[in-house]
C-alpha cells in the first residue's frame, strides 16, 4: 500500500487460505480510476453469513474479477462471477454465470445470471435486483426463466405442507417483494417430481403437470399423482389432482384439493408419533 500526493496505490499480492486466494491492486485518485479485486474460490455462504442475509441462501465457491470505480465520488462495483455447482437454498442449480452490479441502480445489486448443467441439459436465467436495507423500496425483483430447472430452492417455502420436493421445471417465475413480504409468480411446467406430504406421510411422484403461480397462491391443474406402488403403465395407485395452495407472503399456507382416487395410498404412519392415530390406508374415489 503506497500513499503519495492524494494518490493511494494497492498491491495486496496474494492473500490465500488453502487453494482461496484474494488478490487487490490499483489505484485511487481521480474518479475514473480503477480498483479491481481477484478472487479464486471465495464461500458465498461465509460472505452472506457475515452480513446477516438469509431470506433466500447462496452458496458454492466464487472465481472471478471484481471492478471498483469512482471511489472518490460515488462508488460503482462491477463482478464478474463464475460458481461452479451454484446452490439455491441447498439445491444445485449447476454451474453460474453471472455479471453484478452495485452503484448504476440507485441502492440496488443489479444481477444477470446465466446457470447451466450441461449432464441434464438444464439451463436457468435470472435478472433482476435486490435492494438491502429495510427501507421503502428495499427487497427482491427477480424474473427467472427456467428449463429443467432443479425445483429443490422450493422446500425452504413449502416446508410447513410438504418436504423433500425434487423436480424439475420449465416456465417463467418471477420472485418479488420486501425482504419478509417475498412473493412469487409464474407458470411452470412441472416435467417430473417428488415430495413427501408431511400430513399424509406418504411420498409422491408427480409426472407432466403446470403448476401456475400467482401472489399469494398458487394452483395445480389435472396433475397425475402416483404412489410408491405406482407408475405411468399401472393402472391403479394413481391420482388426479386438482388444488388451490393459499399462502401469506410464503406463510401460513392453507390448501384446498380435490383428488379423484385410484386406490392410491392416502395415509401411512407406523406409529403415534405426534398423530392421533396411525395405520395405512389405501383410497379410492373423490377426496376434497
Amino acid at each position: 500500500i503506497r500513499w503519495h500526493d492524494r494518490e493511494l496505490e494497492l498491491d495486496t499480492g496474494r492473500i490465500t487460505q488453502g487453494n482461496r486466494y484474494m488478490k487487490i491492486f490499483g489505484h485511487i485518485s481521480q474518479p475514473e480510476d480503477t480498483l479491481r479485486v481477484d478472487i479464486k474460490d471465495l464461500n458465498l455462504e461465509y460472505i452472506f453469513n457475515i452480513i446477516n442475509f438469509h431470506t433466500v441462501d447462496f452458496a458454492g465457491e466464487a472465481t472471478g474479477h471484481v471492478y471498483l470505480r469512482q471511489l472518490t465520488e460515488k462508488p460503482i462495483i462491477d463482478a464478474h462471477i463464475e460458481v461452479p455447482h451454484f446452490l439455491f437454498n441447498n439445491g444445485d442449480m449447476g454451474n453460474l454465470a453471472v455479471h453484478g452490479n452495485f452503484g448504476e441502480r440507485e441502492k440496488s445489486i443489479y444481477l444477470d445470471a446465466d446457470i447451466r448443467e450441461k449432464s441434464t441439459g438444464q439451463h436457468t436465467q435470472v435478472e433482476g435486483t435486490i435492494t438491502p436495507g429495510k427501507a421503502p423500496g428495499s427487497g427482491i425483483e427477480l424474473m427467472i426463466k427456467a428449463d429443467k430447472t432443479n425445483l429443490f430452492f422450493l422446500n425452504k417455502f413449502t416446508k410447513s405442507i410438504f418436504t423433500n420436493f425434487q423436480g424439475k421445471g420449465t416456465g417463467w417465475c418471477r420472485v418479488f417483494g420486501p425482504f419478509k413480504q417475498i412473493n412469487v409468480e409464474g407458470d411452470m411446467l412441472v416435467n417430473e417430481a417428488n415430495m413427501h406430504v408431511n400430513a399424509l406421510g406418504v411420498d409422491y411422484h408427480l409426472a407432466g403437470d403446470s403448476v401456475i403461480l400467482r401472489p399469494d397462491n398458487i394452483w395445480i391443474r389435472h396433475a397425475t399423482a402416483y404412489d410408491k406402488l405406482g407408475g405411468p403403465d399401472i393402472a391403479d395407485h394413481r391420482a388426479t389432482v386438482d388444488g388451490h395452495l393459499m399462502h401469506h407472503f410464503m406463510k401460513r399456507m392453507s390448501y384446498d384439493f380435490s383428488i379423484h382416487a385410484n386406490n392410491i395410498l392416502g395415509y401411512d404412519f407406523k406409529d403415534f408419533g405426534d398423530q392421533t392415530f396411525y395405520g395405512t390406508i389405501f383410497a379410492s374415489g373423490d377426496i376434497h
